[in-house]
């Protein structure tokens, strides 16, 4: 299995600080999303 996640394109300053900013948010997202596809509850 491959997967492949795009989470934005960033080519600035600013593009970078709204990154860092919502790093967090971006994790779980993702991390909620692989686990339903995976039928694992979250803890």
């Amino acid at each position: 299995m491959k997967l492949l996640i795009d989470i934005g394109f960033i080519d600035s300053t600013k593009d970078n600080k709204i990154f860092d900013s919502k790093r967090n948010e971006i994790i779980k997202g993702i991390t909620k999303v692989i686990l339903e596809q995976l039928g694992i509850e979250e803890q």
